[in-house]
């Protein structure tokens, strides 16, 4: 599960929204609390680290519509570190 969160790139879009806006920005840490749904259905993204609002603003709308796989419902925690200056890479998607 948290692989497919990864692999969807939201968080990594938004971190490199965020830089092409915010050039001079400083390394931020990203850590999220995702829930999703027996459907795949992302119900639920909690930012647990401070981060600026506009970037919290894009990786809760964007993680929300991540396309996950069915199956057992879960609750995952997940972080991502992102270094000042550098676009973060956009993974493959699996599958």
């Amino acid at each position: 599960m948290v692989n497919a969160i990864h692999h969807s790139g939201a968080t990594q879009r938004c971190w490199n929204a965020f830089l092409a806006s915010d050039p001079d920005a400083p390394s931020v840490r990203v850590s999220l609390r995702v829930e999703v749904a027996a459907t795949g259905a992302v119900t639920s993204v909690t930012v647990l680290s401070p981060i600026p609002p506009t970037l919290l603003s894009c990786v809760r709308t964007q993680v929300s519509r991540a396309r996950i796989p069915a199956g057992a419902a879960v609750t995952v925690t997940t972080n991502y570190g992102f270094s000042a200056g550098v676009p973060a890479p956009i993974p493959a998607p699996i599958g």
